[in-house]
């Protein structure tokens, strides 16, 4: 049995007398990384027969994850202490950012259970060469060297070395970086405490960092920690963005500032984000550094993977970025035909302007069972199970050019019939349908009494009466009656009466800005 235990600070020396040695260039082999993300990841260690092994919650969540062992001796024999360890805890084994030698091992091993091992671009880290950080010489860096020229003549500033002193400086920057952009983003307050837990730990830790002032006020900071004897990864890098060609600036002087030991250095990964992408590539790294996953074949995630490739026009980044940071059992429900996976319905929870809903991201049947009516059944059972748990409304997105008529007579409403709507803005943390522009938001009432309710709340001087007939739901049908800020409910047939899709367009609670709950 493993004997895992929590990261701290004093574990410094032990963890880099492997990852210096084994854990290659890559940013998660940081120490300042592990530690400082510690409190979010809930980063374990051990030691075991040559190797160090670490155990992580897969995005915070519940989801157990391990990293490469790092050492020398029986390899092999190290993963299966880890599998062992997953089973243990009734889970599969989950395997996180491998290098590319260890993937290439791991697929000739002769496991209990066979492991599918991908690559995720969205993680791959950007090496530099430090020389070229330093001089941004020749006709691809122009565009830099242009930047830092224009900002060297319009401001007067001064660069420093950031300290732990610098504390109060760096979160009133930080805070001003987040002003608009959204506040209850939960990663932004994530990346919050691993800040703050550098800053305060920045000595034992080995941080170094630099900070560049603009007429006595700090306009962008940075630190970073070496990885191995050659290489330097910078953790972070905040700048205020009134300051044009702030980013390059800091960017330049504090790579200048670092030994020349550090021939290598690693900018981290750009997570899938389509201007960072672009950001990191326009300093032309020397090596994107792969990085791999694997998971069991034969594990609800797999069925998961099989289910998105076949249904989507998506990569297997964007597959493998749902199902290692998002996906949990009570979000995704699985329709069996014998033995065989068939249809998935994919329910997450969105957080607007009305409150919490339901929010039905895809379905998805298998090429084999299509045209049964598969997937229509199964969002008719997800909305009577949504009935019964007592929500108001629930919000899908499909090509109301092609399938309004399919929409209507499952009860949703195109948002863009509804005035009152506007323009829908939805933060995905994951996206399938890329290429899909032209799908549109839906929303379908579903326990009428609820909704009613909760409309009233936000319109207490409405009065009126309805008669509603709802084809799926019985338990809606019937006379509703709006008269002092109160909802009152007669059962009955609901014969003549408006559907679930002229409810909301008669009383809607469409919203404008979405954001994913955690």
């Amino acid at each position: 049995m493993l004997d895992f235990r929590p990261v701290t600070v004093a574990d410094k020396p032990l963890f880099e007398k492997y990852s210096y040695l084994y854990g290659g260039r890559n940013c998660d082999m940081a120490f300042a990384n592990v530690f400082c993300w510690a409190s979010f990841y809930r980063n374990e260690i051990c030691e075991s027969d040559g190797f160090l092994l670490m155990r992580i919650k897969i995005d915070g969540r519940r989801k157990t994850g391990y990293f490469e062992p790092l050492g020398e001796g029986d390899i092999e024999h190290a993963v299966r202490l880890l599998a062992d360890d997953a089973a243990a805890a009734g889970e599969p084994l989950r395997l996180q950012s491998l290098s590319q030698g260890f993937a290439e091992r791991l697929s000739g091993m002769h496991l209990d259970k066979e492991l599918f091992v991908f690559e995720n671009r969205d993680f791959f880290d950007y090496i530099y060469p430090a020389e070229s950080l330093r001089t941004l010489s020749g006709k691809k860096l122009q565009p830099k060297r242009n930047h830092i020229n224009q900002f060297m003549r319009e401001y007067e500033y001064r660069y420093e070395a950031l300290t732990p002193a610098h504390g109060e400086e760096v979160f009133s920057l930080l805070h001003k970086w987040r002003e608009g952009k959204n506040s209850d983003n939960r990663s932004l307050e994530v990346e919050e405490n691993v800040i703050r837990t550098g800053m305060e730990n920045f000595d034992a830790l080995g941080l170094r960092g630099g900070a560049l002032y603009v007429n006595g006020r700090m306009i962008a900071f940075t630190y970073g920690s070496p990885i191995n004897e050659e290489t330097f990864c910078i953790h972070i890098e905040k700048a205020d963005t009134e300051f044009e060609s702030a980013f390059p600036m800091i960017n330049r002087l504090f790579v200048n500032s670092l030994p020349e030991k550090y021939r290598h250095i690693n900018r981290e990964e750009d997570l899938g984000l389509k201007g960072l992408r672009g950001s990191k590539l326009s300093y032309h790294p020397e090596e994107l550094y792969k990085k791999f996953y694997a998971i069991e074949r034969d594990s609800t995630e797999m069925t998961i993977w099989r289910f998105l490739e076949n249904g989507f026009n998506a990569d297997a980044s964007n597959i493998a970025s749902y199902i290692s940071a998002f996906y949990e059992k009570e979000n995704v429900f699985i329709l069996n035909e014998g033995e065989i996976p068939a249809a998935a319905i994919f329910i997450h929870r969105l957080k607007y302007e009305y409150g919490s809903i339901p929010y039905i991201c895809a379905v998805t049947v298998m090429p084999q069972f299509k045209k049964r009516g598969l997937g229509i059944g199964m969002v008719k059972r997800a909305l009577l199970k949504m009935f019964d748990a007592g929500e108001a409304v629930v919000m899908s997105r499909i090509n109301c050019n092609r399938l309004k008529n399919l929409a209507s007579s499952l009860g949703f409403a195109c948002a863009g019939e509804v005035s009152e709507t506007g323009v829908i803005s939805v933060a995905y943390p994951f996206i399938w349908w890329e290429g899909n522009e032209e799908n549109e938001t839906v929303f379908r009432v579903v326990n009428a009494k609820e909704y009613l309710q909760r409309y009233v709340g936000y319109f207490p001087d409405t009065e009126t009466e309805i008669v509603l007939h709802d084809d799926i739901i019985d338990g809606n049908c019937g006379s509703y009656v709006i008269s002092g800020g109160r909802v009152s409910f007669t059962p009955g047939s609901g014969d003549g009466g408006i559907t679930p899709y002229g409810l909301f367009r008669l009383l809607p609670l469409a919203g404008k800005d979405f954001i994913f709950e955690d």
